[in-house]
């Protein structure tokens, strides 16, 4: 939390709170609101005098969990849920709300909450998952580790395995497809995960009895809340490859079986429709009698005009036996009353009754479409969401730093005159010591929105590295001094690789600022660089207190800050945005290079390296 130290600051807080497109609350540990921006509360949920708590607008049913999730913020000190709230219309409105704790001037726990309307979101949600729960095809979804996270209960018809034996496993521990399958499905899995949609394809699959199917199988990637899942939509072929074989052996076998199939299928011959079955009248609205009166050709008018010509081009092909025509492929349809219809097209070169033939199945994958675009279209409108998010954060970082720089400025002058009295020197000292902190958590901020959006560029010229070492120490020597540290040099003399100076500056500061505050008073610090393998190593060594392995995960994570316990003994500053290893990460990565740490545990002192190849 930013703290006001002069009114006109406080003014620009209060003016960038209201006119957030979030809400913003700040409230105590017993849940109290201590501070909200009143406009938009009041827009969306009423009258604000009516809530005293945190909880007062929450959902009954989401109560619990809001309870929770509040205590184990304060706790831990962050945190996110999302709960349902009634707004000013009496109706129920879902929020995910993000908190963070803070220690107000007073010593006292807060928490500031920001909280964003997700209702059209989960509305989305729900719709993909009535059309999920309701499809007839199997659908699978899976992580990019390969973890099975969710199947449909058609899944279970069609291959028998129950959810509980498939859920949180790795597909490619289980016994799901044949041993000529198993490499078809790793190469598509290993597509997608690179970022590569592969054709549908087919492949022979076990079911939970042993008995083995044929499987048309259409992989995808879709995004749920805040996940990216592979989607894997299977369809029970069995039938239709029965059907291919059976009608090389017989017209009546065949015309029974297609007549019982739940898709649509149809014989071209000569440029003429010859046989559609019952499914695909359903689906067309043509009759048989009305299509077998058409002229060559004219088949082609159930076709999308602006998909024509690409349904044309690949039946030739097939006709003609080019190796290059797609077997399946997708296309909209039109139906006799001029509805349009998405259909999912498998076709075949065949011959049948002694002459060269197309066999067409057909599904209406209308629905799944329309299933698609509305997720598509919602990800557009999150990722505005979240472009307009990165520019608000642009600009008010631009707008307060403006006021601090005068404040850095005077106060500093200020500092250096003899003329002012040691309170006043001290006082002077605190704004001008907070306002650099701000500074710097502004230039953080301002940093990360440019990482995320890919706008972080680096200008890399030859540079000496010890030169750069030497003026992070002239910045950092009063705090080396003031710990009494023991500070040990081990460079290598007249480095000189191409990096980004500014960039590396940071770096450098970062690290070993580091190290000055999580070491106590008269530790050990060593600072070493070396050329090794054609890499630059720079590395900083300290005997201060350390990491758990438990603290693994957050040391290089955006907002990553780590609350340790039981250090109230030592003289550490723990204070910091968690965003500093971050930067320090994106930066050495846009080098080319790698940073870690090492470790033994608690007390036990750490080691972070990096390595940037040398040009």
């Amino acid at each position: 939390m930013i703290k006001p130290d002069t009114r006109e600051f406080e003014e620009k807080f209060h003016l960038i709170s209201e006119n957030a497109s979030d809400f913003i609350a700040i409230i105590n540990e017993k849940f109290e609101f201590e501070f909200i921006n009143k406009r938009l509360h009041e827009n969306i949920l009423g009258n604000t005098s009516n809530y005293k708590s945190a909880l007062d607008a929450v959902h009954p049913d989401d109560r619990e969990k809001a309870i929770t999730a509040l205590k184990d913020g304060f706790q831990k000190g962050y945190g996110m849920e999302e709960v349902r709230v009634k707004n000013k219309e009496g109706n129920w409105i879902w929020l995910q709300i993000k908190g963070k704790a803070f220690l107000d001037k007073g010593g006292a726990k807060k928490t500031l909450l920001i909280s964003r309307d997700i209702t059209e979101q989960k509305l989305i949600e729900e719709k993909y998952r009535t059309i999920y729960d309701t499809s007839p095809l199997s659908i699978v979804l899976v992580d990019f580790d390969g973890k099975l996270v969710d199947c449909n209960d058609a899944q279970v018809k069609i291959f028998g395995w129950e959810r509980e034996e498939l859920l949180g496993k790795d597909f490619r521990d289980l016994n799901l497809f044949t041993p000529e399958s198993k490499p078809v499905i790793l190469d598509a899995f290993n597509s997608v995960v690179k970022g590569v949609i592969p054709e549908p394809f087919e492949v022979r699959s076990y079911r939970k009895d042993g008995s083995v199917i044929w499987v048309l199988i259409n992989g995808n990637v879709v995004t749920l809340g805040d996940k990216k899942l592979i989607q894997v939509i299977s369809q029970n072929i069995n039938d239709t490859k029965e059907a291919e074989r059976k009608l090389m052996e017989s017209e009546e076998k065949f015309r029974t079986i297609s007549e019982h199939s739940m898709v649509a299928i149809t014989i071209v011959q000569d440029d003429l429709i010859i046989y559609i079955n019952q499914r695909w009248q359903k689906l067309s609205g043509y009759t048989f009698d009305e299509v077998k009166s058409w002229e060559p050709g004219e088949y082609l008018k159930l076709i999308h005009q602006d998909d024509r010509e690409k349904v044309a081009m690949q039946e030739m092909k097939k006709q003609q036996g080019q190796k290059d025509a797609i077997n399946q492929y997708q296309f909209r349809a039109v139906r006799k009353n001029g509805e349009i219809a998405w259909i999912d097209n498998y076709s075949k070169f065949i011959t049948y009754n002694g002459k060269p033939a197309i066999l067409g199945i057909h599904v209406d994958i209308t629905d799944q479409k329309r299933a698609e675009e509305i997720i598509k279209q919602e990800n557009l409108k999150l990722k505005e969401l979240d472009d307009l998010k990165t520019d608000f954060i642009s600009a008010a970082s631009h707008e307060i730093k403006s006021p601090l720089t005068p404040i850095i400025g005077l106060s500093n002058l200020l500092l250096k005159k003899n003329t002012i009295s040691k309170r006043q020197k001290d006082h002077l000292s605190s704004i001008y010591n907070n306002a650099l902190k701000i500074s710097d958590l502004i230039n953080d901020l301002l940093d990360v929105s440019r990482i995320d959006t890919n706008n972080f560029k680096l200008y890399k010229i030859k540079s000496e590295v010890n030169s750069i070492i030497d003026e992070c120490l002239s910045e950092l020597k009063y705090l080396i001094y003031k710990k009494n540290h023991e500070l040990t040099l081990n460079l290598d003399e007249n480095v000189r690789i191409k990096i980004d100076r500014t960039r590396m500056m940071r770096v450098c500061t970062n690290l070993i600022s580091n190290a000055i505050k999580y070491t106590p008073s008269g530790g050990k610090i060593e600072i070493s660089t070396k050329i090794q393998n054609g890499q630059f190593l720079f590395s900083v060594e300290d005997n201060g207190i350390g990491f758990e392995k438990s603290e693994d995960s957050l040391v290089f994570k955006k907002f990553g800050k780590i609350e340790r316990k039981n250090i109230n003994q030592y003289d550490i500053d723990i204070q910091g945005t968690g965003l500093g290893l971050y930067i320090t990460k994106k930066i050495i990565a846009l080098h080319g290079g790698k940073i870690w740490y090492e470790s033994e545990g608690r007390n036990k002192g750490t080691t972070f390296v990096f390595t940037i190849p040398i040009e």
